[in-house]
């Protein structure tokens, strides 16, 4: 079962425009700690992107350079973006229709999986790897516990 209130937030935050971390956020999954910030999926799948891309030194990010990697996860971050837009779309057009409409409307999220950003992991009596952080992506469905706020060290 899916925590609703984390469900919400994540659905919150993928609708959002600009780049800018959200909330820090400390998840305990499978028994282990994640800790990041949490980010848009349309920008996990671009993080992920410019990582691939810099790793095979298109620095540009020229489409027309870039690796099937790159081009992968381009499709994917497209994907999130248009869905995105979709759902404004619809949010905008049932605004003045009776609340059951636009609850119905809202109850089709699809909502599955939380992306942080420079993410680590803890494990008891140890300090989070890697060091510098990462980009995560997990099933909001396996978190068993969460909290706002990031662990360091």
């Amino acid at each position: 079962m899916q925590d609703q209130v984390l469900t919400n937030l994540v659905s919150i935050i993928n609708r959002s425009q600009g780049e800018d971390d959200g909330p820090g956020l400390v998840l305990t999954v499978g028994g282990l700690t994640v800790s990041g910030n949490i980010i848009p999926n349309w920008l996990w799948f671009a993080g992920i992107r410019r990582q691939i891309a810099e790793a095979t030194g298109n620095k540009s990010l020229d489409l027309d350079e870039a690796s099937g990697m790159e081009l992968f996860f381009k499709l994917w971050e497209d994907v999130f973006l248009e869905g995105k837009a979709e759902e404004e779309t619809a949010l905008a057009a049932v605004e003045d229709l009776a609340p059951r409409f636009q609850e119905a409307v809202r109850d089709k999220d699809q909502t599955a999986f939380i992306h942080l950003r420079d993410a680590r992991v803890f494990q008891p009596g140890q300090s989070g790897i890697p060091g510098n952080g990462f980009y995560w992506r997990g099933r909001i469905s396996e978190v068993s516990g969460w909290s706002f706020g990031k662990m360091e060290g």
